[in-house]
């Protein structure tokens, strides 16, 4: 354990972590800024007859491109952890850790918020409070995107700054 916080430590004098770290932290803005700004929350998407068919007729079936971020995710966090404390590939490292991280932590949520925004737009139009209970089930999938987000955030801003 030692030996991977003073890789890290290393790492906190090194450009490139801090690119990662930069990246990171505009991704979780941009979730941020979905949460409080979300175009199908608030109302300003105004979905086509065609849009409201289409998300009706919607049954969840993950793609295959979701089982291959989650092996790359995972993937890259797992050799990360390996490479972090080689002096020489320290920074690298460190960024396919949090990029492995990011990835695996945030996909389940990107689906969840896709699913909701269908939700919403196939309850549009309808009587009694299917569309406000499909507003709030996508405000809540917002939120804990974006809540995930800014924690690997702190995280990584933490032990860049602390160690």
């Amino acid at each position: 354990m030692d030996m991977i916080f003073g890789g890290v430590a290393m790492l906190k004098h090194d450009w490139r972590a801090w690119i990662v770290m930069a990246l990171v932290a505009l991704k979780a803005a941009h979730s941020v800024w979905l949460y409080f700004r979300c175009p199908v929350v608030c109302g300003r998407h105004e979905p086509s007859p065609e849009d409201i068919a289409a998300a009706r007729a919607y049954r969840f079936k993950p793609p295959l491109s979701y089982l291959i971020l989650m092996l790359l995710g995972m993937g890259l966090a797992i050799g990360g952890l390996y490479l972090l404390g080689d002096p020489r590939l320290g920074p690298i490292a460190l960024g396919l850790l949090v990029l492995g991280v990011f990835i695996f932590s945030s996909e389940p949520n990107r689906l969840t918020v896709q699913g909701a925004m269908k939700e919403v737009i196939a309850t549009t139009g309808a009587s009694g409070d299917a569309n406000i209970l499909a507003r709030d089930n996508l405000r809540t999938a917002h939120r804990a995107r974006a809540v995930i987000e800014v924690i690997i955030v702190a995280a990584v801003g933490a032990l860049l700054f602390l160690l």
